[in-house]
């Protein structure tokens, strides 16, 4: 693991380190409910560590937000 001293260094870390698949991973019909549980326990350390990354870098917070918005919401 790279040797983190400072809060950059840990905004440079994350930022490298987030799977954007993680980020935004939704449930699959055509896979089992393990593997559904799998991809929700990755997602949510990753939208975890997106949310500190939006403190720590405001770039990442403005493409964040921009591709939250983006996101297929479900028909109520």
């Amino acid at each position: 693991m790279e040797k983190i001293e400072n809060l950059r260094d840990l905004a440079n870390y994350l930022r490298a380190n987030i799977s954007e698949e993680d980020l935004f991973s939704k449930e699959d019909e055509n896979i089992s409910s393990f593997d559904n549980f799998q991809k929700g326990f990755e997602s949510g350390y990753a939208n975890s560590y997106a949310n500190l990354l939006c403190l720590l870098d405001p770039e990442f917070k403005a493409e964040f937000d921009s591709k939250n918005a983006n996101q297929d919401k479900p028909a109520e």
